[in-house]
């Protein structure tokens, strides 16, 4: 076991990378519950008689947990120390892939998804807390950026294991071997990861007076809509691509691992540029985002009439920026961490971004139809990206004119 050290203590070189990877992991373990339903669904189909139905309501609530925890996960982080809460994730997703690689009822595949919403709850606010204790400032947009890559990970690693395994020897296993991982990624964190003498003043923020932060609000606010606007085209582009624009369904699949391969380097370029950039800048990167996501949309809807060859370039522009937003949110709550809590802001941003994931497949569902009017649906995909970019807009120009007050003459 580690000894605790002075939050001033910086890590750096082999141990440094050491921490990163443990990091990644974490936020690939808190995630990978989300991809790894949708990859055996089939196989759990199957096996235990459940309807598609059934399957849809274990992901629903797998972010109601995630959308609720993460609200009250900052707070829990602060107390318990960013150590702990690290490990909780680490032991919470390990739990929830063993009972659901056990289960023989729907009752115990609800219980281990609730469990692996627990983790994804916690993931952001102990992960950022730890780099904010841990990292120097000059490298925390790397290391932001590195972690964040985790959650593409962790969509790669479902798409690419679950169905071969699954396919090959049984589902069971291959959820199991899930679980085994996690496991070595906890053994590793005890030995690298230092515990921290707590701040108190973290301790005595509460969450009320971190929301009072106009940014934070901001992030909450633009989070939802973005993670609406992306929820809807991972859960529908490889049905358009299939059933509008007569894709082959293997290129299909290749649309979203593309994004997600995409991602994970976008999340590392992104959050190394913005936190070398002015702080009063951050609005502007995310209007960039939100603008771009609108323009990929576009091109999805243009499909129809282009032809199939034109969602790749989309797919690349989503993995490039809507894909990546997750990680200029983070380096934003790391970079006023003196004016509020890390792990609670975390908590908050993340909160509304799954809550977007949350309603939007729902939702674009009914504007579907059963006509299967894709038109109306990405039409309100675009709405949801537009109104993210107002969003931001709306706080540059307020932004901008505060930090020109601040700025010394």
């Amino acid at each position: 076991m580690t000894r605790a050290e002075p939050r001033s203590a910086d890590l750096s070189g082999l141990r440094l990378w050491t921490v990163a990877g443990v990091l990644t992991v974490a936020m690939t373990a808190g995630s990978l519950m989300q991809f790894t339903l949708g990859a055996i669904g089939p196989f759990v189909v199957q096996d235990l008689d459940v309807s598609v139905a059934s399957m849809g309501l274990l992901t629903s609530a797998f972010f109601v947990v995630a959308t609720v925890g993460s609200w009250v996960a900052g707070g829990l982080t602060d107390r318990m120390g960013s150590r702990r809460a690290l490990l909780l994730v680490f032991v919470a997703s390990a739990v929830s892939f063993t009972v659901f690689s056990l289960a023989r009822s729907y009752v115990l595949l609800l219980i281990a998804v609730l469990l692996a919403g627990l983790a994804l709850s916690f993931s952001n606010p102990a992960t950022n807390e730890v780099i904010g204790e841990r990292v120097g400032a000059e490298r925390r947009g790397t290391i932001i950026g590195a972690k964040q890559s985790g959650v593409q990970l962790s969509a790669l690693l479902a798409g690419a294991v679950v169905p071969a395994v699954a396919s090959l020897v049984s589902w069971r296993l291959a959820v199991l071997a899930f679980a085994g991982l996690v496991l070595v990624a906890l053994v590793v964190a005890l030995y690298v990861v230092p515990p921290v003498v707590a701040a108190p003043e973290a301790a005595g923020v509460r969450s009320g007076s971190v929301w009072k932060h106009p940014d934070v609000r901001w992030l909450v606010s633009y989070g939802f809509f973005t993670g609406a606007g992306y929820a809807a085209v991972t859960a529908y582009l490889p049905l358009y691509a299939v059933s509008a624009v007569s894709m082959p369904e293997i290129q299909a699949g290749l649309l979203l691992a593309s994004i997600g391969a995409v991602g994970i380097v976008a999340r590392l370029v992104w959050a190394r540029h913005i936190d070398r950039s002015p702080v009063e800048r951050t609005p502007a990167f995310f209007a960039i985002i939100a603008m771009c996501s609108a323009a990929a949309l576009g091109m999805v809807v243009a499909a129809e009439g282009l032809g199939a060859w034109v969602l790749w370039p989309a797919a690349i522009l989503f993995g490039t920026t809507t894909a990546a937003w997750n990680s200029l949110a983070m380096v934003a709550a790391l970079r006023r961490k003196g004016d509020w809590s890390t792990a609670r802001a975390s908590g908050l941003v993340v909160s509304g971004y799954y809550g977007g994931l949350l309603v939007s497949p729902a939702l674009f569902g009914a504007l579907l139809g059963t006509g299967e009017d894709y038109a109306r649906g990405w039409t309100g995909g675009v709405l949801l990206f537009l109104v993210a970019l107002g969003i931001a807009a709306v706080w540059w120009f307020r932004t901008v004119p505060r930090q020109a007050q601040w700025r010394p003459t």
